[in-house]
């Protein structure tokens, strides 16, 4: 735990300075090189700031341990951080979009000046070295906050290659493209918060992990000696975790020591295999009846 969030606050601090520079120059070349694209841009950067300060907080207090009024942890608090940023993703998208509005509705719009070409640029390459950089962290250490902060990267990057083409078309002759470009950054932006918001919301929500997740552990458990038949088995997200429930079937003539020798070794194997995994539960029933189960089953559904 403690060098999981060695590494986010490593991250995050790399990408504050970076933004915060980045932002600086996009709002001051914005303003005196008359491009509302580039300072819709600038402000989205500065947004990246302030979203970023959010995940070290979320984080910082994901780590902290159980305690008697949390016994599952603060994991969660993760997850309330990305969405958070998606929140903030979502105001930021639709003020851009009224403000890019009301500049096309200019009479007189003028043409931006190259520097806010080249800061387009410049913006471009450094975000997408940003959003490389924190998505590998935040899938390292399966960290939602993280990854959410890496994707508002990802559309700072496309808001720079929107701004980049409204400026150029601006420069040809065609200055509405300059706040035409503003809504573009406006409608990536949005378009970014409601898809952390949908993450963010499933793994409050504790929705089920991917099916390939779910069949490695099952041949995990499958694996384990005295294990004859799996059935009923679901894992949940905990944040940047696994929980695993599990019913396993074994030999009904076993004593219960060996039952539950069974069962260590399935948390033993699943966890071994580098899951996130917080906690493996793990159900014994005798073959027969889940068997039996089973045939009841099927029958109570043939009568109905």
């Amino acid at each position: 735990m403690k060098e999981r969030f060695a590494l986010a606050k490593k991250v995050s601090y790399y990408t504050i300075a970076g933004n915060f520079i980045m932002s600086l120059i996009k709002i001051i070349v914005g303003i005196t090189a008359n491009s509302w694209a580039m300072l819709a841009d600038g402000f989205h950067s500065l947004s990246d700031v302030i979203s970023t300060f959010g995940v070290l907080v979320g984080l910082r207090i994901a780590r902290q341990p159980a305690d008697d009024s949390h016994p599952y942890g603060h994991g969660k608090a993760e997850a309330i951080t990305a969405k958070i940023i998606a929140l903030m993703l979502v105001f930021i998208g639709f003020a851009t979009i009224v403000g890019a509005f009301n500049r096309i509705n200019t009479p007189d719009l003028g043409i931006p000046g190259i520097a806010a070409a080249a800061a387009a640029v410049i913006s471009l390459l450094a975000k997408e070295i940003m959003f490389r950089y924190t998505i590998y962290a935040g899938k390292k250490i399966n960290s939602p906050a993280l990854i959410a902060d890496a994707y508002h990267h990802r559309s700072d990057a496309y808001s720079s290659a929107a701004s980049l083409v409204g400026i150029m078309g601006a420069r040809m002759g065609y200055p509405f493209m300059d706040p035409a470009a503003g809504l573009v950054v406006g409608g990536c932006i949005l378009y970014m918060g409601f898809k952390i918001a949908r993450d963010s919301i499933n793994n409050l929500m504790d929705a089920a992990v991917d099916e390939g997740v779910l069949k490695e552990m099952e041949q995990c458990a499958q694996g384990v000696e005295g294990v004859k038949e799996i059935r009923d088995i679901k894992a949940r997200n905990y944040c940047s975790y696994y929980c695993v429930e599990m019913t396993l079937a074994v030999d009904p003539d076993i004593s219960v020591y060996d039952g539950h020798d069974i069962a260590e070794n399935v948390k033993e194997s699943i966890t071994r295999q580098s899951f996130s995994t917080l906690e493996v539960l793990v159900h014994i029933e005798p073959v027969q009846k889940i068997i039996l189960k089973s045939h009841q089953k099927s029958t109570k559904n043939i009568r109905a």
